[in-house]
This record gives C-alpha cells, structure tokens and sequence, in this order.
C-alpha cells in the first residue's frame, strides 16, 4: 500500500472521518504526509469561544509549541482563522466575569503567524467594536505577513473596527475580499496600515454582511475599491444597499443579492439605485415568501444591459406538513404564487434561471421514498407556479429552472 500513487492517497484522505485520520497516518510512513496534509488544512486559532466548523481548533499557546517544534506542519494549512479575544470572557452573568488573557494571547500567536507561508484563506474576527488600532504593533505586524504571501486567494475580516488603508491595503493584495460586520474608523483617526494604491488592485470579488453606515459611506466613496467585478451583499437596509453600489457602479459585472430574514422593508426603490451600467448578471436569493416580485421594477430601468437573472429559492420541505406547504390556507394559493403577482419584465430580453434549492433534515426514521416524493412534488409546483408569474419569458424559452438538494443531518 505505501507504493500507491500520492493522488490516489489524497484521494482516500479526503473521505476519511477526522477521527480516523490519526489512526491511518500510523499505517505506513507514506501515509503519514497526505493525513496531515488533512489534519491541518484547516487551523483556528483563538482563545475561547465555539470552533469553527470543519476547522481545526487550537490555542495560541499550542500553535506556537507544535509548529515551533515541527515546522513542516505549518506548510499544510492553507485556511487560517485567527480570533482576537474580547477584554472580558463571560462566565456567567449571575456570578462573576474573568479576564480572557488578551495581552497574554499575543506574544505566542505573533510568533507563530510567520511559521504559515502557503495560506490562500484568511480568516481573521474580533469582537464587534474591537479596534484595530488598539491592538499591539508586532500583532498587526505578524498579521501583514499573512496578507502580503503570494498564495493567499481570500480574507475575511469580521467584527472589528478598522482604518480605511486597511481595507485598502488588503484590496491591494488579494483577489476575494469579505467584509461582515465590519465598522469604519472615522476619517481624523490615524491609521496604522499604509495606504495602497488600489488603481491596479488584484481585488475582484466583494462579499458584505451586516453592512455598517461607515462601511457604506466607505464603499459609496468613488474610486474606494474600483477594481470589482463580482460582488454579493446580504440585504438588510435598501437604503444602505443603494449606497454601497455607488462606489462600484461603473466597474460591477456580476451582483449577487441574498435576502435573509424578516426584513421590515421588502420592496426595492429602483429611483434610489444607481445605473448598473456593466451589469450583465443578477443573482436572487431568498426564501419560499420572498420570491423576488420586489425586484421587478430594477429590470430594465437601473439594469439596462442585464444578460440574465439567476432566482435561487430556498426551502425547508417538513414532510409530516406536506399538506400545509403544497398550498397556503387563504385561497388555496400556492407557496409560490406571491399573491398572484406577475412580475414585469416588459423591455428585458435576456435569461432567467431558476434554481431550487432544498434543504433535506430528513432523519434516518423518515422513509427515503416519501421524501423524494415530496422534493419531487415541491419542484414540479415550483416550475409550474414560476412559469405562470413570467408568462412572456417561459413562452419564449427564455426561462430555465433546476434543482439543489443540500442534505444536514437531523439530531
């Protein structure tokens, strides 16, 4: 066994369980290399708080133990996440809160941050409202380094409050760039991070979350990020939404909306969007009663040269509720039909793709057969509904649909 090829030992790591890993390692000395290749593809370091998921979890104190002692480990990972401790840990709030060694955490973990040389993912949170200023000039030091490798594809920046060269010097650098919840020192606060110049920046793809004001007033400015093409948002203010594509209006290709939750506000005002004038590919994603009816007046008014429209719709079929989801209570309407809407699309010549995408909870219990009936019959009243609210561009055959089942296991 240890003479098979290195692509096919990769290949049976790779559908390992990580409880197994460790044992297969010890198989054969062939096996050890592919195992931990696995083992720390995939680092978290932090002090407390949850693991990531599909992430290797590990103290500062013991990042810098282990890959001082074998240095050779820290080649393998190639997704970091770091997280900046809070002043405080809450224990519980009925008796006491004790230091969760913040100063203490950073000697070890900007000694270890240079020993990582091939990451091409960067994960990097702190509390919301941590700032980055504050934080010690060596971490932020040993933090650069992991934005200036050749490797790294993407950074995800979460929860803290940084200086807009920050931004601008990781736009510089990488071609994905993820920002969630992230606040915007104001403008006379000095900045430890020099400027870049962005005007041949490799940064193509944007994704937001959770988008501040001063994140938006940022985003708004011209010129702020000038070189994105691809961008997502999570939508939770239109307002905020319409600010942010100011900055990128002229240079945006692909926008990717994703809209989550109970938002108070679900109509679009086309009025207050800027003219998407390179805009050739619009993403929707929603839920089963938030189909997108609140995005017709945006075609083709602020989208004039809109390509095609891609509908991602996701549901969460409860087979014991077939009865209630095929059709609502009121009318006897379907879960799709919006009230009866019609979406108008009059002027808009291009594409759309309608994707359905089913979350599958199914536990062991429930009977295979009735599930694939029931998705069989959630996507057959999803195609039949979706093509009666576009009536123009189903009988045209501009219109396409699909499926996606995403299966989670059911505790």
């Amino acid at each position: 066994m240890s003479d098979l090829p290195h692509e096919i030992l990769e290949t049976i790591v790779d559908q390992l369980h990580n409880s197994s890993l460790h044992p297969f390692s010890l198989v054969a000395t062939a096996f050890a290399g592919p195992a931990q290749a696995r083992i720390f593809r995939s680092l978290h370091i932090h002090v407390d708080g949850r693991a990531r998921m599909d992430y290797r979890p590990m103290s500062p104190w013991q990042a810098q133990r282990l890959f001082s002692s074998s240095p050779h480990l820290a080649l393998y990972v190639q997704h970091l996440s770091i997280e900046i401790p809070p002043p405080m840990r809450a224990v519980d709030p009925r008796i006491i809160t004790i230091p969760a060694r913040p100063t203490q955490c950073y000697p070890p973990l900007q000694a270890v941050l240079p020993s990582f040389t091939r990451v091409r993912r960067f994960v990097l949170r702190g509390p919301m409202g941590r700032r980055w200023a504050i934080l010690p000039p060596d971490l932020k030091k040993a933090l650069r380094t992991i934005l200036l490798l050749p490797s790294l594809q993407a950074f995800v920046l979460s929860g803290l409050t940084v200086s807009p060269a920050l931004i601008t010097y990781a736009a510089a650098r990488v071609p994905m760039l993820s920002l969630f919840g992230v606040n915007i020192e104001p403008a006379t606060a000095s900045s430890s991070s020099p400027a870049a110049d962005v005007s041949t920046a490799p940064l193509q793809v944007l994704a937001l979350q959770n988008v501040s004001t001063s994140m938006a007033a940022f985003l708004s400015t011209p010129g702020a990020l000038r070189t994105v093409r691809d961008m997502s948002i999570t939508l939770t203010d239109w307002p905020v939404v319409c600010t942010v594509l100011r900055g990128v209006a002229r240079t945006l290709t692909h926008l990717r909306f994703s809209f989550s939750g109970d938002q108070p506000e679900r109509r679009s005002d086309s009025s207050a969007l800027p003219r998407l004038y390179a805009l050739r590919l619009l993403e929707v994603e929603s839920g089963a009663s938030d189909t997108p009816y609140r995005l017709r007046d945006l075609v083709p008014s602020a989208l004039p040269h809109l390509d095609k429209i891609v509908m991602l719709v996701s549901v969460t079929p409860e087979l014991r509720r077939e009865a209630n989801w095929l059709s609502r209570a009121s009318g006897g309407e379907t879960a799709w039909s919006h009230d009866g809407r019609i979406i108008d699309l009059t002027g808009y010549a291009g594409e759309i793709h309608c994707r359905l995408v089913i979350h599958d909870y199914s536990s062991v219990s429930d009977p295979p057969e009735a599930w694939r009936e029931l998705r069989d019959k959630v996507y057959e009243e999803f195609v039949r509904c979706m093509g009666e609210q576009m009536p123009a561009v189903h009988e045209t055959g501009r219109l396409s649909f699909s499926q996606e089942v995403r299966y989670w296991l059911r505790k």
